[in-house]
């Protein structure tokens, strides 16, 4: 399997706080599977970023705790 190399999951509130780093390390490519552990936060939305070390891949998008 190819090295997607090192990726960064995190999690960050509406004021742009980081409140979770759910992934910091090297990836095989592929689908991988992380689990986000939303206890302990108020309801709301948040955001995450996923990107490489060197920023040629990202993705942004929300999640909404109840």
């Amino acid at each position: 399997m190819v090295d997607f190399g090192k990726l960064t999951l995190k999690i960050y509130d509406m004021h742009g706080r980081e409140v979770a780093v759910l992934a910091d390390e090297s990836m095989q490519a592929g689908e991988q599977v992380v689990r986000f552990d939303a206890t302990g936060l108020p309801s709301g939305i948040y955001l995450y970023r996923i990107s490489t070390i060197d920023n040629r891949q990202s993705a942004m998008g929300k999640l909404v705790k109840y």
